[in-house]
């Protein structure tokens, strides 16, 4: 037998010494700088799980949700998003009622939830549009129908005794994005329970936990549920606590289209109250009174700015703005959406919601939209504002050559 000689023995003890030193540099890399030295990203962004980097701020009473888009359709990569997380463990903490108004639904996460609250005894009743849900071969309708949830659509059936799933089958949207829990949380804003709302498109979503706002949710999800009232702009307003303070912050409550001309109105007025600032993440505008609002604040050396979604921005008031001299920018998501719907005015107030600032919206949409008075609240939205406005793949409309009129 030959034995080995020391001088190996030392080389390999060095070897075994070197690579637990490296080790530990890795660890300590890892913990205290975050730089993932073990596992580092694959540069081709396909072989291997994207990061998914979204912003999160929360306070005592509220959780606050902006997606990062991963753009990419391959769905094995739509993981690791930390509002689908939230909304999940939301949904699996509920002990007695779920009930939400959703335009889309295609996550099988959500509805897997949705159907393990149903195991545990818990009420689940949702309102979903026809077009982008019941009748949407990529929904997850069918997951739902075969745990037992039966669908009420008024114009192609009879109504049962008992349904779980209402549909809206109007010419218009049923629109919102919203869940009430246990009659006590609230989550809104702006991001569809879809692969894309969630993963490709640039959204808000929010969790607040207040039973009074909960009840302002519940009556509309109720007349929209069991009376099915979708468009009535004649309805009584049945908003019982239109403002209320939640730890001492103002939040206003509105729904369209029954009070759609008053979003509208109360809008203009906050963006012409405005002093300092006017920061727009916005879909789309094609409500004249809101662009020339904020025109009147710029000429009045207001700082206005806003990003707009880059498909079909020419044709609303981006070309107010822009032509007015106003510093826009089409959003650099150009394969995907920029589905935010939201105006900070001042640093200290946020219009948020499913509300495209249209007239589709005012007039026939079912639609919903906080006003939330928070600088805290604000300061993340312009945070957020601030990385779309700089985004190196945003464009200068004026810098394209748009027409504006003479």
């Amino acid at each position: 037998m030959t034995k080995r000689s020391s001088g190996s023995n030392s080389k390999t003890l060095a070897g075994v010494l070197s690579a637990i030193f490296i080790l530990l540099v890795a660890l300590a890399a890892d913990y205290f700088l975050g730089i993932d030295i073990l596992n580092p990203e694959e540069e081709d962004g396909d072989s291997e799980q994207q990061v998914v980097s979204e912003t999160v701020a929360s306070g005592e009473w509220y959780s606050l949700y902006f997606t990062e888009p991963l753009e990419t359709s391959d769905r094995t990569q739509h993981t690791g998003s930390a509002v689908e997380a939230a909304l999940i463990e939301s949904i699996d903490g509920a002990t007695q009622t779920i009930d939400a108004a959703l335009f889309e639904l295609n996550l099988a996460s959500v509805t897997e939830a949705l159907i393990r609250a149903r195991d545990r005894n818990v009420t689940v009743r949702l309102v979903l549009d026809d077009d982008h849900m019941v009748l949407d071969d990529e929904s997850t309708i069918d997951m739902l129908r075969e745990d037992g949830m039966v669908v009420y659509c008024e114009d192609s059936e009879e109504r049962p005794n008992n349904y779980d799933i209402r549909c809206d089958d109007r010419g218009a949207f049923m629109h919102n994005k919203f869940f009430i829990i246990d009659s006590s949380i609230v989550w809104m804003g702006s991001m569809n329970l879809t692969h894309n709302g969630v993963y490709n498109n640039n959204n808000n979503f929010i969790r607040i936990n207040s039973s009074r706002l909960a009840t302002n949710y519940q009556n509309e999800f109720d007349e929209m549920f069991e009376d099915g009232i979708f468009t009535d702009r004649d309805d009584p307003e049945n908003t019982p606590f239109r403002r209320l303070t939640i730890n001492g912050i103002l939040v206003e409550t509105y729904f369209s289209p029954e009070d759609g001309e008053l979003i509208e109105e109360r809008i203009v007025e906050l963006i012409q109250g405005a002093d300092t600032s006017i920061a727009m993440l916005v879909n789309i505008v094609t409500l004249e009174s809101i662009g020339d609002a904020a025109v009147d604040r710029f000429n009045d050396d207001v700082d206005v700015r806003a990003v707009f979604e880059s498909r079909g921005s020419s044709q609303g008031e981006m070309v107010t703005l822009a032509c007015a001299g106003v510093p826009v920018r089409e959003d650099g998501n150009r394969a995907y959406t920029f589905h935010h719907k939201a105006i900070v005015i001042d640093g200290e107030i946020v219009i948020t919601g499913s509300y495209n600032f249209s007239a589709s919206a005012r007039d026939d949409n079912s639609e919903n939209v906080l006003i939330i008075h928070s600088p805290e609240i604000a300061e993340q939205y312009l945070a957020e504002f601030e990385r779309r406005f700089n985004d190196p793949d945003a464009e200068d409309p004026m810098a394209e050559g748009l027409s504006c009129p003479n």
